[in-house]
């Protein structure tokens, strides 16, 4: 199958899931789809986008910038959920380690600030992506970490500004206070004494994603950091800018920066199977063949329509019953 072929298919795929009266998938994706979605994923790179957290509104335009010069974001607000990692955490430096957990599995680094690569600006720089800087230096060169101007960006014109300096040169730049407590946690994240959370990629039905917002928070009690390829790259993000395919691209090939997968059967019994989720666990499995895809299901989540379908619904006939 040529590239376009296999992106239509999938722009197609994503519109057939969203059919509230679809029949059932009972097909499983070909092997000529799955090799070719792994041939083309393997020519992807994967941008982590750093910024300062007052930008965190910001983050829908980051990852746009990233899908526009073809490539696949990973962002920390949109994969783990500012507020739950918080909740989850407590303390920065928690979060810090999530947010590496996401970053030490990316091909590149974008800093999105209006600051300068330079000398006078690199200690300016909020001290959460500093912590990232220093830990993404220490495994690849500074070849692959760019700064983005975020207001161009914001007009739509991303700006990519090569970072000039290694690791140690960084280091220099800091007060001698400040890169001590920063360099320590970088340094600790990258060794193997660093126990950070596992990435549990989850496997759910275009349909059902109204429920995804109960997942995060159930990640984190398992002690896990979790990945919902939904929240990672909007569908919106697909317009104007980007097709459908390249988004459904985009959730594939963030799978690579999961560690475990969970996967939730359809809500409604009545419903055909989920095209996307057939597909999402057929390359779980081309990936990782002898890692077990984990059955997850909504009874678990405090989610009414689960738990308590009769005091929920507001007839009989809404009473659908559900695989919970």
């Amino acid at each position: 199958m040529t590239e376009k072929q296999i992106i239509d298919h999938l722009a197609e795929l994503i519109v057939a899931d969203f059919d509230l009266h679809r029949a059932d998938a009972s097909d499983s994706p070909s092997a000529a789809l799955v090799d070719g979605i792994q041939e083309l994923c393997s020519e992807k790179r994967i941008v982590y986008t750093a910024y300062d957290g007052d930008h965190l509104q910001l983050s829908a335009f980051m990852r746009s910038s990233v899908l526009c010069q073809g490539k696949v974001p990973a962002n920390p607000e949109s994969i783990l959920g500012y507020k739950e990692t918080v909740t989850a955490n407590q303390v920065k430096r928690g979060v810090l380690l999530d947010d590496l957990s996401v970053l030490k599995g990316c091909d590149e680094l974008w800093v999105f600030t209006d600051l300068s690569p330079d000398e006078d600006s690199i200690p300016r720089i909020a001290e959460g992506v500093l912590v990232e800087l220093l830990y993404f230096l220490q495994k690849r060169s500074a070849n692959s970490v760019h700064f983005v101007a975020l207001s161009d960006s914001l007009r739509g014109n991303t700006t990519l500004r090569s970072y000039p300096f290694s690791f140690e040169q960084t280091l220099s730049l800091l007060e001698k206070e400040q890169a001590g407590e920063l360099v320590e946690i970088a340094t600790s994240a990258s060794g193997q004494q660093c126990q950070g959370r596992p990435i549990a990629y989850h496997i759910v039905d275009p349909l059902d994603f109204k429920y995804s917002h109960w997942l995060r928070p159930q990640a984190y009690s398992r002690g896990t950091a979790p990945l919902v390829p939904a929240f990672a790259v909007e569908v919106r993000d697909a317009w104007p800018e980007q097709s459908r395919g390249q988004i459904v691209l985009a959730w594939l090939k963030l799978m690579e920066l999961a560690d475990i997968a969970w996967m939730y059967p359809g809500m409604d019994k009545e419903r055909g199977s989920s095209r996307m989720t057939k597909l999402m666990e057929a390359i779980w499995r081309r990936q990782r063949p002898t890692t077990i895809v984990t059955e997850r299901f909504w009874s678990e989540y405090s989610i009414p329509k689960a738990t308590l379908p009769e005091v929920w619904a507001l007839t009989k006939r809404d009473q659908i019953p559900s695989r919970t």
